[in-house]
């Protein structure tokens, strides 16, 4: 069990008098409590030297190598306390399974927690046939391997509900939860994570309580429930600086960037996602780096600052590929696909959206393809095809109507507007809109909102409607530029263009007052 820092400094003041083997285990878990990871690794070399025959000690000198960036070292540990007679010990393999999960290598963590499983069923040790059957679980989840994973977390729960533990109940919830979250079932996930975060503040255990506070924090996220994301993740940042978590520390800073970039407040952000990956880099966690670049590369984008947004998504792409993490893997390829169709590159963003969308499919990612497939409906849109973006469009509904996401059932109205006006179906188009402007004008100031003011300024231009044009360009040129999104001022540019083509439109410029986009 994990201690705090002033705990085990306490600790080692009062134990003066202790023996040697005593003081130097308390020394070492201070050590580690603190992240004093060079100090960890020297006093549990001595533990591990002097009593071999201790394999807490070894296991402790390799989570202490492993945390301080020494996994050849730490994988060089283990294999050292398999030679010494310990190999049949399912602790050497879910360590193991720790190491594997760190480095999200998920093919070697499912090995390593299969290995622990079959050792300690040997054992009959419930609390350690649990830990395998969620380490594999886990695993499982992440390779797309969805078989076994309900069962696994069953059997698990079942365990711990049998040894009154009701930390490892939390655990199972919060871990089950995250499954239903990833294949978009938030009506599964969010109760799940509410009975965690009960019971780990029952326990006062707080890394606990930020774990199940964040997932909660995504959902209300994806229910634009937007004064309970900041409340959660306000309590998350104090919580993860008070243990000096700079994994949470980091994820939290990006969310926070997330949630700033939809409230307008476009240079905080920016600075967000900056600080989220400037931690993540200096505690070299890759896979939170990644996250945050997708997700700051969404903004730039916006800014229309293409090629910037192009590289921070190739470079998550780079990394989600390499630790073989496949929801990252296909959000970093739709956001390069949103880089491309924005600057004007159609055919490399079909690409990139159907690869996205090869990859969600795959893995059964639901909440993860419908995005997609909204995306793939705007490019169509662009393309001048709104035959092939309405089948798109409709087919998406009923996940997003499973998941409450009211956000997303708006933006599927805008974007149907579109494509009905086009096709000349205009009191469809209208029905589609009124819906749309409904949830826009209950949420002026989010992105969303943005998104679907943009739509109707393309239904009034490609419907002729002059005046209203230019009265709803300068209000929507007026709110675009108080956020610095450059890239949403030249959709605008270019649908003025397109408005001043039609025989006998006024220009919109000199209607509105607008002056000429930069």
């Amino acid at each position: 069990m994990k201690i705090s820092p002033p705990v085990a400094r306490t600790a080692l003041t009062r134990a003066g008098g202790a023996p040697r083997e005593m003081r130097l285990a308390l020394e070492a878990q201070m050590y580690e409590a603190e992240k004093s990871w060079p100090q960890a690794i020297e006093t549990y070399q001595a533990l591990y030297r002097f009593y071999p025959e201790e394999i807490e000690y070894g296991l402790g000198l390799a989570r202490a190598q492993a945390k301080g960036d020494n996994v050849n070292q730490a994988l060089a540990t283990l294999a050292a306390l398999r030679r010494n007679g310990s190999g049949d010990d399912p602790r050497v393999d879910l360590c193991a399974a720790d190491l594997a999960e760190a480095r999200d290598d998920y093919p070697a963590l499912l090995a390593a927690a299969e290995s622990a499983l079959k050792s300690a069923q040997k054992l009959q040790a419930p609390h350690l046939i649990a830990l395998a059957l969620r380490n594999r679980a886990w695993a499982q989840d992440k390779l797309g391997k969805d078989a076994g994973v309900l069962a696994d977390y069953g059997e698990a729960a079942r365990l711990y509900r049998q040894l009154k533990d009701p930390l490892g109940q939390a655990s199972v919830h919060n871990e089950l939860g995250s499954y239903y979250f990833n294949h978009g079932d938030f009506a599964r996930a969010a109760p799940l994570y509410q009975q965690a975060l009960v019971l780990f503040e029952g326990a006062g255990v707080k890394s606990g309580e930020i774990a199940a506070l964040s997932n909660l924090a995504n959902i209300a996220w994806e229910q634009d429930k937007r004064g309970e994301v900041k409340n959660r993740l306000e309590t998350v940042l104090q919580l993860g600086r008070e243990l000096g978590d700079p994994e949470r520390e980091a994820w939290t800073l990006s969310a926070l960037g997330t949630l700033q970039a939809d409230m307008g407040q476009t240079a905080a952000a920016l600075a967000s996602y900056r600080d989220a990956i400037a931690v993540s880099e200096r505690n070299g966690l890759e896979g939170q780096s990644a996250w945050s670049q997708r997700e700051m590369a969404e903004l730039l984008r916006l800014r229309g600052e293409y090629a910037e947004a192009r590289r921070l998504a190739e470079q998550a792409l780079a990394v989600e590929v390499r630790l073989k993490n496949r929801s990252g893997e296909a959000e970093a390829l739709m956001r390069l696909g949103q880089v491309l169709r924005d600057s004007g590159d159609f055919a490399g963003a079909r690409a990139r959206l159907q690869a996205a969308l090869s990859v969600s499919r795959r893995d059964k990612l639901d909440y993860t393809t419908a995005c997609i497939e909204m995306e793939l409906a705007i490019l169509s849109l662009r393309e001048n095809r709104p035959d092939d973006a309405l089948p798109l469009l409709q087919g998406i509904v009923p996940i997003l109507r499973n998941n409450d996401s009211k956000s997303g059932l708006a933006l599927v109205d805008a974007l149907r507007a579109e494509a009905l006006s086009a096709l000349h179906r205009g009191e469809e188009a209208h029905a589609a809109l009124k819906n749309a402007l409904a949830f826009a004008e209950a949420h002026p100031d989010t992105l969303e909102a943005l998104a679907i003011r943009m739509s109707e300024l393309r239904v009034l231009t490609a419907e002729r409607q002059r005046a209203a044009a230019a009265v709803h360009t300068a209000a929507l040129v007026k709110q675009v530029r108080q956020r610095e999104l450059d890239g949403l001022l030249a959709q605008i540019a270019l649908l003025q263009k397109q408005g001043l083509q039609n025989p006998g439109l006024q220009n919109p410029d000199q209607a509105a007052g607008v002056t000429a986009i930069r």
